[in-house]
């Protein structure tokens, strides 16, 4: 039976940023598996985080590694 290559997450945490300018930018950072592979890493500034643009960036590399699997 073949695997299912399914985005999943596994880990969603706080990933400051240092600017040059000294500033500190506040970014989100998610960690997720498509199936066995990866882990994989999706970062956002804070400001602009959201569950669908994430879900949409997980969705895409899934659809990335099912087109690589299916060429074996």
């Amino acid at each position: 039976m073949p695997e299912e290559l399914k985005a999943q997450v596994t880990r969603v945490f706080e990933s400051p940023l240092l600017l040059p300018t000294g500033g500190v930018e506040q970014r989100i950072r998610v960690d997720y598996m498509v199936g066995t592979h990866g882990p994989f890493s999706i970062t956002l500034p804070a400001a602009e985080f959201s569950a669908a643009r994430v879900k949409t960036e997980m969705e895409k590399t899934a659809g990335e590694i099912r087109t690589l699997a299916a060429g074996r």
